[in-house]
């Protein structure tokens, strides 16, 4: 099948080929070969191989090689040079950090890093748990690493924290 330009559905667009241009359908997109363009779907885009464009979903985004923009709840990639926004970004050989760490509100803390290098996203969580006052937290934050040489990384990082401080009457943000 030849290079589609422009495929507009209510429900599916499938290629058993290579995608070039715009593919906007209601419910889901697949390719099953390389995409170069847009993928803009109601609920999920999927490419099998090479992606290079955006892919614009409310739940989930998939492609192997992505480099290009992905946004939705859900991200998959096998690698990524691209950006990736998402609550859940997983990129096989992709950013795969977990961190422990204090803060001057909670002593126990997680986040799980996933993207890549040039942007990834942290869900976190943390609770105090050596104080008679109960705090816990919740949040969700941003970052990219800029990498100096093969040891030295500077990371920039924003996140935000829903705080709960024992009483739903007075939620906390952070």
């Amino acid at each position: 099948m030849p290079d589609t330009s422009f495929q507009v559905a209510g429900v599916i667009n499938a290629t058993k080929g290579n995608a070039t241009g715009f593919q906007i359908a209601g419910v889901v997109n697949i390719t099953k070969e390389n995409v170069r363009g847009f993928q803009i779907a109601g609920l999920s885009n999927i490419a099998w191989k090479r992606f290079n464009g955006i892919q614009i979903a409310p739940v989930v985004n998939v492609a192997k090689e992505t480099k290009g923009f992905q946004l939705a709840l859900i991200n998959v990639a096998d690698t990524s040079s691209g950006v990736s926004i998402g609550l859940i970004n997983i990129i096989r050989h992709g950013y795969h950090r977990i961190s422990f760490y204090v803060n001057e509100l909670t002593n126990s803390n997680i986040s799980i890093k996933t993207g890549n290098a040039t942007f990834y996203t942290m869900l976190l969580a943390g609770a105090n748990v050596s104080n008679h006052q109960k705090i816990y937290t919740g949040g969700y934050g941003i970052g990219h690493d800029f990498i100096l040489n093969k040891r030295i990384l500077i990371s920039t990082e924003a996140a935000g924290h829903a705080v709960f401080l024992g009483n739903w009457e007075y939620p906390g943000i952070l």
